[in-house]
């Protein structure tokens, strides 16, 4: 972690230089504090000229206020170095979630994802302004051992000493401190796990009486998470304590070696109290830096987290478009395996679905379905087989793109924290005032939104789960219309739903079939069956069978049969 924090410092060769001008500077001027006490203690003590003390104060008084100026200079320089890393962590964990594929990001525990985002807070805590800085004096130790070395190379010696003990009390525990960041990293994903488990199954826990059983095991993790915590505060706190002896120690054998260099008349009184102060500025940025040492591998391990993130295979970055898409879609020798499966889920699917029809997927829980209608989206990849958009195989489109071109309401709608006008509108934020106000009557949302004292900016929080089951389809079945795609994939619309919420849906789908629009949906729902050009029934295996309705002479369109034909809301 400090390499990196130096690497991203020396990257940038601008702020670099400015930043090595600057320390140069502010070390040379930190000179004057031990000079002067050697020069008032040798010259004015000696000779009580007051002259000379009054030019030495305004001396070492101009020399603390330039240092001053200068270190603030570093400071504000190392800030923005501090900035552009936190833009860097930021690209690398957020951004990597955002980006990542679907399918993989799926297989990872919400626990993992929210333990690598709380990384970040420590891989910034690192690379802060006053850490950067602590870095920088390090080097110019050596710059007061010089100077301790013109007055006294025996005392140089002893301040070198200092330095190299110090850095054996850093080196001594090293890997067993890696070792147990490390395992403290385990205690936290697990407790963020029973934590997303207290928040997201509070209903479940309740009802069938787990609330005990998790206490217990999270009373039993954060025992084991704090006693390790204890421990690595123990560790800095004694190497804190030892790095004083050393302190306190060098400042006696300088003091104690000294005078007997002033009893032999081989130092001045003056050179021995400057030679402790300058032995003390060498001693202390290695001290600081050493104490940093938790901070570091705390990040060092947030950071390989975030760079395991980083890596994640990405979503597809083409650009590519169709001109004009009908909403014809084409499945190809289709087949899907799970990773770990023994078996697929389907394969060798081959349909070919012209636009302006409707196909309806049937089969059993687990068959497929909704993994179908991710396919078609992008969300997954084929494990053989191809997709395509008026030909074009779907992974060579833009995602950004392709997706606009989707009217997608899945299964279990969830939502991001914001109103619901914002979540409606994220697939199409250029929509028309007069648009949004159609889709809202179209999707059975019109009454909740006028009886709603907030009305469409009724906050949303927690994904939705906290609206009524009934009104998180019909806020998803809003945004699923905003993008006006050419091609429609509804997941189990009527699933969950009253008769009245049932006939939302049927007029909607009679709305889109008449739009012309390519209709793909997963139901068990007999009126939409019934009206269905096309049916794949992934209940065969692994095969899935594909057949057509049978038309009549004088049959057109099947429409969608209302449960009640006078709430037809059209």
């Amino acid at each position: 972690m400090l390499i990196r924090t130096v690497h991203l410092i020396f990257n940038k060769s601008k702020t670099a230089f400015d930043l090595i001008l600057s320390s140069i500077f502010l070390n040379l001027l930190a000179l004057a504090v031990p000079l002067f006490v050697i020069q008032v203690l040798n010259r004015y003590v000696s000779y009580g000229i007051d002259e000379t003390l009054m030019t030495l104060v305004i001396g070492v008084v101009i020399a603390i206020l330039f240092e001053q100026a200068f270190r603030r200079i570093r400071l504000r320089l190392a800030e923005s170095i501090n900035q552009q890393r936190e833009g860097l962590v930021n690209q690398q964990s957020f951004g990597a979630i955002l980006r990542a594929k679907f399918s993989v990001m799926m297989n990872i525990p919400a626990s993992f994802k929210t333990e690598m985002v709380r990384g970040m807070d420590m891989v910034r805590a690192s690379s802060s302004a006053g850490n950067i800085v602590t870095l920088l004096d390090v080097p110019f130790s050596v710059l007061f051992l010089l100077v301790i070395y013109l007055v006294s190379p025996v005392l140089s010696l002893v301040a070198l000493v200092a330095i190299a003990v110090s850095i054996l009390i850093s080196i001594s525990g090293k890997d067993n401190l890696e070792e147990q960041t490390k395992v403290l990293q385990g205690y936290s994903v697990d407790s963020n796990g029973m934590l997303v488990d207290a928040v997201d199954s509070a209903d479940t826990l309740r009802v069938f009486n787990g609330v005990g059983q998790l206490a217990d095991k999270w009373n039993e993790k954060q025992h084991k998470l704090q006693t390790l915590k204890d421990k690595l505060a123990f560790r800095q706190a004694n190497i804190a304590l030892r790095l004083q002896g050393v302190t306190a120690l060098m400042s006696v054998a300088v003091i104690a070696i000294g005078a007997t260099q002033v009893v032999e008349g081989s130092l001045s009184v003056g050179a021995m109290i400057g030679v402790n102060i300058l032995a003390y500025r060498a001693l202390a940025p290695i001290s600081k830096a050493i104490q940093l040492s938790l901070v570091f591998t705390k990040a060092k391990k947030a950071n390989e987290r975030v760079l395991e993130f980083a890596k994640l295979p990405v979503e597809s970055d083409s650009r590519s478009a169709l001109v004009d898409y009908s909403g014809r879609v084409e499945l190809s020798d289709v087949m899907n395996v799970y990773p770990g499966a023994k078996s697929p889920l389907f394969e060798s699917l081959s349909v070919k679905i012209d636009s302006g029809t409707t196909t309806v997927v049937t089969g059993p829980n687990g068959s497929g379905k909704t993994t179908l209608i991710r396919l078609i989206t992008g969300l997954l990849e084929p494990t053989r087989g191809q997709i395509l958009a008026d030909g074009m195989d779907t992974r060579q489109l833009a995602p950004e793109w392709w997706r606009k071109q989707i009217s997608y309401l899945p299964q279990e709608p969830s939502f991001v924290k914001g109103s619901i006008r914002e979540n409606i509108l994220m697939p199409n934020l250029d929509l028309e005032d007069e648009d949004l106000n159609n889709i809202v009557k179209l999707s059975g949302l019109r009454n909740y939104i006028e009886t709603s004292a907030d009305g469409l900016d009724q906050m949303i929080d927690q994904t939705g789960s906290a609206l009524a089951f009934g009104i998180r389809r019909r806020i998803a079945i809003a945004r699923a219309l905003t993008t006006q795609g050419q091609l429609v994939l509804f997941d189990e619309p009527t699933v969950g739903l009253d008769a009245k919420g049932c006939n939302t849906i049927y007029n909607l789908l009679n709305v889109l079939r008449e739009a012309n629009k390519t209709i793909i949906v997963v139901s068990h729902d007999p009126a939409i069956v019934r009206a269905a050009n096309f049916y794949i029934d992934l209940t065969s295996k692994p095969i899935p069978t594909v057949r057509a309705r049978i038309k009549k002479k004088e049959d057109k369109k099947q429409p969608v049969e209302l449960t009640d034909k006078d709430e037809n809301i059209h």
